[in-house]
């Protein structure tokens, strides 16, 4: 996956409605060591995130190029979906690689996402 701003939803059904939860990251450029279409991310409020996701049982997310949280939550709602927008303003590429140097080896199992 290309470093780049990107906008992720993941949705899923409860017995009452068809739920999103969606927020806003950044693909980071290292490279993993991994087959298929993964790649190493950062998202700003990840433990948040991750709470809401494990709440409704999903894992899996579609990503949009860009940060457009705002836009895909509104478009969601508008189809009647029940939307947890979460989405945050992600720092910049330099200061995000600058904070999270060490991720790559010290915080690999946080920042890691698959997409197969």
């Amino acid at each position: 996956m290309a470093p780049a701003p990107f906008t992720a939803i993941s949705a899923a059904t409860t017995s009452d409605s068809f739920r999103a939860i969606v927020f806003q990251g950044r693909m980071l450029p290292q490279k993993p060591a991994m087959r298929g279409s993964s790649g190493w991310a950062f998202v700003p409020n990840l433990p948040q995130v991750m709470r809401a996701i494990e709440g409704v049982g999903i894992h899996h997310y579609v990503a949009l190029k860009g940060h457009l949280g705002g836009e895909a939550a509104d478009a969601l709602r508008f189809r009647g979906l029940v939307v947890e927008d979460l989405s945050q303003e992600v720092p910049a590429p330099d200061a995000v690689e600058a904070e999270f140097a060490q991720a790559r080896t010290s915080m690999a199992a946080r920042c890691r996402v698959f997409s197969e």
